[in-house]
């Protein structure tokens, strides 16, 4: 972590967190956190659609998939998600904190 950099160290802390106790950091690992991260993404982003969704009746789970799918491959996204960078963690708990939000656990979306 940079000092210099103003970006706080939640994927580095993250990173050692998991990879720690494994013994185990290296580049491969270190970007598979990302991608890792990726998914939980598309889980977030297909929950909060498929809960937005549920009143419509000419919406289905394929339609869900596709749609969060895409915004998960998002182009400004898709480049972070097999590199070792902050943008998919932060994507990642606002999503979170949006879908706890949403199912009106109103005190754990302010922690996040």
């Amino acid at each position: 972590w940079d000092k210099k950099i103003t970006t706080l160290p939640g994927l580095y802390i993250l990173s050692a967190g998991i990879l720690g106790p494994l013994k185990q950091c290296t580049t491969l690992l270190l970007r598979s956190i990302n991608l890792i991260l990726t998914y939980a993404n598309f889980y977030f982003i297909f929950t909060i659609l498929k809960m937005k969704n549920r009143d419509r009746e000419n919406q289905n789970d394929l339609s869900t998939f596709g749609a969060a799918l895409s915004l998960t491959t998002f182009p400004p996204l898709f480049f972070w998600f097999f590199l070792y960078y902050t943008d998919v963690l932060s994507i990642n708990l606002v999503l979170l904190m949006y879908l706890l939000h949403q199912k009106e656990y109103y005190r754990a979306s302010a922690y996040v």
